[in-house]
């Protein structure tokens, strides 16, 4: 089974649509807002993602993931 973790910022558009998108597949999901965490926006910066929303997908221990909104990717999921 998959766990999925979406980080956010407030007043983001492609956080909004994709969480729309997953309510709408009926995917479960956890949200975790990062608007004032200035230390965790930097770290996830450092692995070299640059836009909100970051999805990350764990799926049999294997996490992957993708910034901004990836309607290709979030159709993919279970």
């Amino acid at each position: 089974m998959q766990k999925i973790k979406i980080y956010t910022k407030k007043f983001c558009p492609a956080c909004t649509k994709t969480q729309e998108m997953l309510k709408a597949r009926k995917i479960k999901y956890e949200l975790i807002d990062l608007t004032t965490d200035l230390a965790a926006i930097e770290a996830f910066a450092r692995l070299g993602y640059r836009r909100f929303p970051i999805v990350l997908v764990e799926d049999n221990h294997e996490v992957t993931g993708w910034d901004g909104f990836q309607p290709q990717l979030i159709s993919k999921l279970k």
